[in-house]
């Protein structure tokens, strides 16, 4: 059902409008029983496999579902991706593929070992899987390399690279929280699940263990999941908290998730939000080469990228389309990731989602190498800020950054203009430097809400690109 509606907010809003007797929007086992009952489900009489379905999907453990409760579900498991998923859970990568191979197969009469066939595993999905869309298969089978006609084949090496890319770790964990009501409740369902973490902190083997369970790709060596561990890890203790994951997150999520991860593979702006427009309008049905649209993005989201909700492409689009079209052109979007994705805003949000400010200003020094006083040219620090999807103007150059251990001081004279306005709206004494005390006073300033309606209040006269 889920994967058959225009999107999961959808589907996950007809099972909830059907099955709630109240008007809460949270369902009990009652009455998903009696929902199920009344739509032909097959439930054993006891209901072991319903209760069980319940108890998976209910992270808060009330005893009732909610819409996002059902979103984080769902959305690791409708479509293509869902129809793999069953059979990677508690396998090796290689296993997991060769069990879903022979399923169709076996379901087909076909005696391939190494490849399945497009007109096959629509066969098979109908059937037995999820019943997506033959243009999801085709878009998916395109993706990975293969074609588009009945008889395609999709090969093992295929499939291998196209999991891993799509259905790894990082996708896995940008996709849950996306689709979480807000980013700690996402974060706080990993921490539910992973049943052995402990004083509120998660070690690779529980992470592991916790992604194996689910189906989420994981190559036998578990490279994947180390670079992520290692990346999340800043504060190096072999263990990832709650501030460490939610710092990592909130610049992966969602819209600016799906861009970013264009943005911070190429070396300018521009490069990166070409491959965006390309990869969106490859999916858009209407062929439209105008620009994007709510529903390409949508299609996009969903298939590659965070699964992003509805509400907030929505909120994208109409932001972004200035000119009312319906259609975000380039100029537009680009426009918009320079206001919402530039410099100021992410050194912003990553403080704000640090478990204090001194947490975030010791991630931001960690991410551009500034530990021990080392020196730092400006072009690493402005490579540090690329390799991070920031937007930021195509001409960014930089000289030398220097950080004495004794007060962590940065010392900056950015070529670029819009790096030297904000480094001078911290620098408040003139000094030509960043200490402490400066980066505490200018994030307090700029801290949650407070500083959303000083940023709003300082936009008119704020260097564009922030």
């Amino acid at each position: 059902m889920f994967t058959n509606a225009e999107s999961i907010d959808q589907g996950v809003l007809r099972l909830v409008s059907q099955a709630n007797s109240d008007i809460t929007g949270l369902l009990s086992f009652e009455e998903l029983v009696a929902y199920f009952n009344s739509r032909g489900v097959a439930m054993e009489d006891d209901r072991s496999l319903v209760k069980g379905w319940m108890a998976e999907v209910d992270y808060t453990m009330d005893g009732k579902l909610d819409k996002n409760e059902l979103k984080m579900w769902g959305i690791a498991r409708v479509g293509l991706r869902g129809d793999i998923r069953v059979h990677m859970v508690d396998k090796p990568i290689d296993d997991g593929i060769k069990s879903y191979f022979q399923a169709v197969n076996d379901f087909n009469c076909a005696t391939n070992e190494d490849f399945v066939t497009l007109g096959d595993v629509k066969s098979y999905n109908a059937v037995k899987g999820t019943a997506t869309s033959e243009i999801e298969i085709q878009l998916i089978f395109k993706s990975a390399g293969a074609g588009i006609t009945t008889g395609s084949k999709l090969t093992h090496a295929m499939l291998r690279e196209w999991v891993l890319a799509n259905m790894g770790v990082q996708t896995f964990i940008k996709r849950m929280i996306s689709n979480a009501k807000v980013m700690d409740d996402g974060i706080n369902r990993i921490f539910a699940q992973c049943k052995l973490a402990t004083e509120g902190q998660i070690t690779m083997n529980e992470l592991v263990n916790y992604l194996s369970d689910r189906g989420v790709c994981m190559e036998d060596d578990r490279q994947h999941v180390e670079t992520f561990f290692k990346e999340v890890d800043f504060k190096k203790d072999n263990a990832l908290d709650f501030s460490e994951i939610k710092m990592w997150a909130i610049a992966r999520v969602g819209v600016r998730g799906d861009l970013r991860s264009y943005i911070q593979k190429k070396p300018t702006l521009d490069e990166g939000l070409r491959d965006y427009f390309d990869a969106v309008q490859a999916v858009d049905r209407s062929e439209n080469k105008a620009g994007i649209t709510v529903m390409s993005v949508s299609e996009h989201t969903r298939l590659f990228g965070t699964a992003a909700p509805m509400t907030e492409i929505q909120l994208f689009i109409k932001d972004a389309n200035t000119s009312n079209t319906g259609v975000a052109t380039f100029d537009e979007v680009r426009d918009w990731c320079l206001r919402t994705m530039g410099v100021s805003r992410f050194i912003k949000r990553n403080m704000n989602n640090g478990k204090d400010q001194e947490e975030g200003i010791l991630r931001l020094f960690k991410l551009a190498g500034a530990e021990d006083g080392e020196i730092i040219t400006k072009d690493t620090f402005c490579d540090m800020l690329r390799s991070r999807g920031v937007a930021m103007a195509n001409d960014c150059r930089h000289s030398k950054v220097t950080l004495p251990t004794s007060c962590h001081t940065i010392r900056v004279g950015f070529l670029n203009t819009l790096l030297q306005a904000l480094f001078d709206s911290i620098d408040t004494n003139g000094d030509g430097q960043l200490d402490r005390k400066e980066l505490l006073t200018w994030a307090t300033a700029y801290r949650g809400v407070e500083g959303e309606f000083k940023s709003l209040m300082d936009e008119a006269g704020e260097s564009r690109g922030f």
